[in-house]
């Protein structure tokens, strides 16, 4: 069976990587073939088919589930197991019984629960026979019947046989005899139990005393009838595992066309449409006629046993049911449509259960509500639910009635609220602050606050505020009246609001209406003026302070609520305010002029009434008198406007400047930017050429008003002359470039490139020479002041190299050597390069050798760098031809008068020569044996090769009767003649004993006469052949005797 593990192991591979897995009746433990012990099995045709090995570390090899076929069978009476396989061609069959007892049968890939097993390779009837050796045979030359192992009453086995070999796909026979273990418990086949599943009567679970086989029941149930003595309850169809693959089973379900009513009934077995009751894996069949009484029982109705909540005006109502509903009779989302709510029909917002994947009925169901209940009495109504409509369903399928109503009530447990206290700011008297003795429901308020009045007078709520915590209540809400309440008693009053109801708190309990309580306002004192802030010489500005914080929503932006007398006129453009008017108020406001005030005298601020109507209101609404004012003195101011010029240099710049004094000016101070300060009312300073910018600061006064000014003056006249080359030494002809390095404004170049030629101009173009030697370049740089800087640079010009190799040919052959040398001269070289113009590069390597494995022409290239020149190439071109590459394959044998074609595919511009003489690509072999050769050039380059040619005598295939091998070179081996061209050759050898001794699938190999290293005895053995023949191309299998001599 397993001559070489390895073989056998890359076999299965490949067997799986093809074939499809096992799967369908019988093909699978779990579809297993229930098979009777008294009873010849027949299975005609095992196809082909893929599965995993078993867990068996008994043998190298484990048993493999392909080619499979699995049978169960149980145990009721202890003994010996005895069965035989019978195949029926020659075909290698190996089998394994595991006891599955108390298991489900994929254990089997699980766990070894082998109790028996037979991997022989022998081709011969196999199973546990009186017989038979050992419960583990391995693969090889073991025997092929196993001893009878004892199998237990109760148990529960499989046996699970495997076609091995390859070639065919037909089946065996299956008998169990021999044993004392008894597989047929001997007793007709009967009902054992009949009811409905669970209280579900529209399902009847009818269960058997035995297998019975799935062919003998016909899908409609024809076999069965159920009645109450009067009447007959018809059913839709029969549910059993036999649509999952099996052969037979001990238990099936009845589904009713409807439900079946409390009462007594009777399961009637007769014959059905098939002509047949139920039939067991023995052929007995169940007595027609049968009859097996069940009943169903009563169940009581679905009722609410209580509804529980907390707190004092709940959203969740928790309902409890005297037994459990089937998750699936609740909507869940939505609405929670199975419930409605009397008195009011509050909203329902979901239902919420512990339903689940793994719950499927509940006896307990939370109502969520879209709002908190209110105290009072109230109905829990069922209704049919949408969209399922019905109401709840049992576990029994029976619905609780639409319309039934559950009485509960939500108890008052709280009094209403008060107000506690009213606040009132006399800064804020728009606004009265309600303060209550407990939290109110903020959801109680109306939108626009409708429940709030304020009296007496005509003052309106225009809004409110609350300051509701997450749990939506509030112990405070502030009014915000449409106008300012004066100094006086007033009431806060609650009233029914636009909502139809007062305040309540948290639990529902509401203020009577009215509800009122008293309180009494004050009034803020005025404004008053209380510093101003302004400059004493000249200002454009005036900053006024005021005692309170006034509201910036008083002030006209142009400043119409306030005027300037004195001795110049004063017009007042706009004003700003402190940055606390983004918070309503400022404390100071800035009045800016349309001139500052330069004229000396007493000006005086006035507050009026502005364009907008009113004057300067605090942040307490008390308005301004428009009598107040406030007083301010100006002084004048002198002016610091000075005359000046520059007279500039080569070295240095002089800045001269003056002031021509007046308005009783009598101090003057010069400062200048390098430090230096003078006193007076002229001055004069020197600055060095390279200062870029030069500056002078005059402060002027009068004793008591002083004025400063600032000039800059920009100099910036320094130059320099410079330049640098792009290098030092350069190649001939070769172009020099030049950057000009000068610093400086406005400046002029003349350069001067030491060979007789000029250029004017800030960057000259590049610049050759065209004799080597050493050159001194000037430029010459001048500015718009007369003032000249030379800068001189020299350069050395060398010559070029030649660069050239030799040692190349005009063509090569591929693999072919090629060597060249270097011949450079002059210059300054120093580094070279090769390319071979195939992808290879060499540095400074002289001589060099290239070989080129692919034809084509290729350009060599000789590159030298020389340092000052840089590189300079030469390159020469050559043809390399290809060698060809061919071969004329293996040596052929052929039957006798047979020929063939030999040779290769012709090449364009290849020539051909046999040994024969012949000159084209391709010739016909003889009618003998023969060796061909065939040389093949391009253009000089050969290859050659050859092929021998072996015609047999004849190619009648044989095995000889005789042999002898004694290592005389004749007859020495026992093989097949004339058998090199057969195909799917296989031969196999065994002595007297049925045992292996050699196996071959080479045509041409042979047994040497020895088993396991050591001469076999002289005596007749067996051998059995097969093959296709190589002319025919028949399948052939024979088998007989030959005589080992020695």
């Amino acid at each position: 069976m397993r001559l070489f593990t390895l073989i056998f192991i890359l076999l299965i591979l490949n067997v799986n990587a093809f074939a499809q897995a096992c799967s369908g009746p019988g093909r699978r433990p779990e579809t297993a073939v229930v098979v009777c012990g008294t009873l010849t099995f027949n299975q005609t045709d095992v196809s082909t088919c893929s599965g995993p090995p078993l867990p068996f570390t008994a043998c190298f090899d484990a048993p493999i589930a392909a080619n499979v076929y699995w049978y169960r069978f149980r145990c009721y009476q202890t003994g010996t197991l005895g069965f035989l396989i019978t195949p029926l061609v020659p075909t290698d069959i190996d089998w394994t019984v595991v006891d599955i007892t108390n298991r489900p049968a994929t254990d089997v890939f699980a766990n070894n629960l082998s109790i028996s097993t037979n991997l022989s390779a022998t081709e011969l009837p196999t199973g546990c026979t009186p017989a038979g050796t050992g419960n583990v045979n391995c693969a090889g030359g073991t025997p092929v019947l196993n001893q009878m192992p004892t199998i237990t009453a109760g148990s529960d086995y499989l046996l699970m046989v495997s076609r091995y070999s390859t070639f065919t796909t037909q089946g065996y026979t299956l008998n169990f005899t021999g044993g004392t273990a008894v597989l047929t418990d001997n007793q007709l086949p009967t009902v054992t139990n009949v009811g409905p599943i669970g209280c579900n009567t529209s399902q009847i679970r009818v269960q058997l005393s035995e297998d019975i086989l799935c062919d003998s029941l016909t899908a409609n149930g024809s076999e069965f009838t159920i009645t109450d003595g009067t009447n007959t309850y018809p059913f839709t169809s029969i549910s059993s595992l036999c649509s999952t693959g099996q052969n037979a089973i001990t238990g099936l379900t009845i589904n009713m066309q409807n439900s079946l009513p409390p009462g007594n009934y009777n399961l009637v077995v007769n014959d059905g449409t098939d002509a047949n009751t139920l039939v067991d894996v023995c052929l007995t069949e169940l007595v027609a006629g049968s009859a097996f009484p069940f009943t169903i029982a009563a169940q009581p109705p679905i009722a609410i046993n209580n509804i529980s909540y907390t707190g004092c005006a709940p959203t969740i109502l928790k309902v409890a049911l005297n037994k459990p509903v089937l998750c699936n009779s609740i909507t869940q989302t939505g609405t929670g449509s199975e419930f409605s709510i009397t008195p009011g029909n509050p909203a329902i917002a979901s239902i919420q259960t512990v339903c689940g994947a793994a719950v499927t009925y509940t006896d307990t169901l939370l109502i969520t509500l879209q709002n908190p209940l209110p105290h009072g009495n109230y109905q829990l109504v069922i209704n049919n639910g949408t969209p399922d409509g019905n109401t709840f369903i049992d576990t029994c399928n029976l619905p609780l009635a639409a319309g039934y109503q559950f009485p509960f009530a939500i108890a008052q447990v709280t009094t209403p609220p008060l107000i506690q206290s009213v606040g009132f700011d006399e800064c804020k008297p728009f606004r009265v602050v309600v303060n209550f003795d407990k939290p109110v429901s903020c959801a109680s308020i109306s939108a626009a606050g409708t429940e709030f009045s304020v009296t007496p007078g005509g003052l309106t709520v225009s809004s409110y505020t609350t300051g509701c915590n997450p749990g939506g209540t509030t112990s405070q809400v502030v009014l915000t009246l449409s106008g300012n309440l004066p100094a006086g008693n007033f009431n806060v009053n609650i009233n029914t609001g636009a909502d139809g109801n007062t305040i309540s708190d948290s639990c529902f309990a509401f203020m009577p209406s009215p509800s009122t309580r008293a309180f009494a306002t004050t009034q803020a004192p005025a404004p008053i003026y209380d510093s101003v802030q302004y400059d004493r010489c000249s200002p454009n500005f005036i900053r006024l302070f005021y005692s309170n914080p006034v509201l910036c929503s008083s002030i006209n932006p142009n400043g119409s609520e306030f005027s300037i007398t004195g001795p110049a006129a004063v017009n007042i453009t706009s004003i700003n305010t402190d940055a606390t008017c983004t918070s309503g108020y400022t404390n100071w406001i800035v009045l800016n002029l349309a001139q500052p005030i330069n004229t000396f005298g007493t000006f005086v601020v006035h507050n009026i009434a502005g364009a907008d109507g009113n004057s300067v209101t605090d942040t307490c609404f008390a308005a301004q008198s428009v009598a107040e004012t406030i007083a301010f003195d100006v002084l004048g101011k002198p002016s610091a406007a000075f005359e000046d010029s520059v007279h500039f240099g080569c070295i240095t710049d002089t800045l001269i400047v003056s002031h021509p004094g007046g308005n009783g000016i009598n101090s003057w101070q010069w400062t200048f930017s390098d430090g230096t300060v003078v006193n007076g009312p002229s001055a004069s300073h020197e600055f060095p050429v390279a200062t870029v910018t030069a500056s002078v600061q005059l402060i002027v006064s009068n004793g008591v008003c002083s004025d400063t000014i600032s000039r800059s003056y920009t100099l910036n006249n320094a130059f320099t002359a410079g330049f640098s080359i792009s290098a030092d030494t350069i190649c001939r002809s070769r172009d020099l470039s030049f950057t000009n390095t000068s610093a400086g404004n406005n400046l002029s170049y003349t350069w001067n490139f030491g060979d007789g030629n000029t250029f004017s101009g800030q960057t000259p173009p590049p610049h050759s020479y065209t004799t080597p030697g050493n050159y001194t370049i000037t430029l010459t740089v001048n500015n718009d002041h007369f003032c000249v800087d030379d800068s001189i640079k020299m350069v050395n010009v060398t010559d070029t190299p030649l660069v050239r190799f030799t040692g190349l040919n005009n063509q090569y052959c591929t693999g072919e050597t090629v060597t060249l040398n270097t011949d450079i001269t002059g210059g300054n070289t120093g580094n070279y390069t090769w390319n071979n113009g195939n992808g290879v590069i060499n540095s400074n390597q002289s001589p060099v050798n290239y070989t080129y494995s692919t034809e084509a022409v290729y350009i060599v290239t000789l590159t030298a760098t020389d340092r000052f020149c840089g590189d300079f190439s030469f390159n020469q071109s050559t043809q390399i031809y290809k060698v060809p590459a061919f071969s004329l394959g293996a040596d052929i044998t052929l039957c006798p008068g047979m020929t063939t074609e030999i040779g290769v595919a012709p090449t364009t511009g290849y020539t051909y020569l046999w040994n024969t003489g012949a000159v084209i690509s391709k010739i016909i072999t003889g009618p003998t044996s023969a060796t061909y050769q065939l040389t093949i050039d391009n253009h000089s380059c050969t290859q050659s090769d050859e092929i021998g040619i072996k015609v047999l005598d004849n190619c009648l295939i044989k095995v000889p009767g005789a042999f002898t091998p004694n290592n005389d070179g004749l007859n020495d081996r026992l093989k097949a003649i004339n058998a090199d061209l057969a195909k799917e050759f296989q031969l196999r050898l065994y002595n007297r004993f049925g045992q292996l001794l050699f196996a071959t699938r080479v045509p041409t190999d042979g047994w040497d006469g020895t088993f396991k290293g050591v001469g076999a005895d002289s005596g007749t053995y067996v051998w059995q052949l097969s093959y296709i023949h190589p002319v025919t191309g028949l399948r052939v299998y024979e088998k007989g005797t030959s005589i080992l001599i020695r």
